[in-house]
């Protein structure tokens, strides 16, 4: 399987999709935190960085659900429409090649997440003020990870670039796996963003508002949340992986793949 997911990776970083999402991912950073270039001794680099990757123009926080599923979710499905999934289960393990397929699928989505949060980190630690100048600042963070900055801010924000790897992996494997049960690339690229919207919506109405998929992405974004309500989201989608999983596996032979 080492070999299938060396060949998978060589198909990622050869498509367009995978620069495309990683091109509009750094293009909507810049666009979050431009307006604080011109205010360098103002802010704080922990503060800075924030801003590009959620607080203020929370362009990723709102839009990561979409951005996930553009470098390589709707793969499978195209296969299948070619027939081309055919044609390569007949020369390997057909169960291999769907898992090896998952893992590269959910590990270049969060690179077009991490890579540029770690860019922006660095862009921010060089142009911004260190934390310790305003540490009236750093007392109002309230967020799981908040700790992390009596420690040292660069581990705050190494934490969150982690974090927001975690959460590409989770979301494009929900993408990846409507793809084992639907060839329809619309529902495979769009359902996620649009059960975030929903669901946000839903949730923030029934004062739920620290469970919604942005507060889970972002849990800095607002006072009071909770390591549960942080991973409230991946929960529910590794129960929604799990049982459409178990459903591929079960009616597998009635599934075209």
């Amino acid at each position: 399987m080492i070999n299938l997911i060396k060949l998978e990776f060589k198909r990622v970083f050869k498509s367009k999709n995978f620069y495309i999402a990683l091109g509009l991912t750094l293009i909507l950073m810049l666009l979050a935190i431009y307006p604080r270039l011109e205010w360098k001794t103002e802010y704080d680099y922990v503060s800075a960085w924030l801003s590009s990757i959620g607080v203020g123009k929370a362009y990723i926080t709102l839009l990561f659900p979409a951005l996930v599923a553009i470098p390589y979710s709707t793969m499978l499905a195209i296969e299948k429409k070619n027939n081309y999934l055919k044609y390569i289960t007949i020369r390997t393990d057909k169960k291999k090649y769907l898992i090896s397929k998952g893992i590269v699928n959910s590990i270049c989505s969060g690179i077009i997440l991490l890579v540029p949060a770690l860019i922006f980190s660095g862009i921010c630690i060089y142009c911004f003020q260190n934390p310790s100048k305003f540490p009236e600042v750093m007392a109002t963070f309230d967020d799981p990870a908040s700790i992390l900055l009596n420690i040292n801010p660069i581990f705050y924000i190494a934490f969150y670039s982690l974090w927001m790897f975690f959460q590409g992996v989770v979301w494009s494997t929900v993408c990846y796996t409507i793809s084992l049960i639907s060839n329809n690339i619309l529902i495979i690229s769009v359902g996620p963003f649009l059960y975030a919207i929903i669901s946000n919506f839903l949730l923030a109405i029934i004062g739920l508002t620290r469970y919604t998929p942005p507060a889970s992405f972002s849990p800095y974004l607002m006072t009071g949340t909770s390591i549960l309500s942080m991973i409230s989201q991946p929960i529910v989608l590794v129960i929604f992986i799990l049982g459409i999983s178990i459903y591929y596996k079960k009616y597998e032979e009635s599934i075209y793949v």
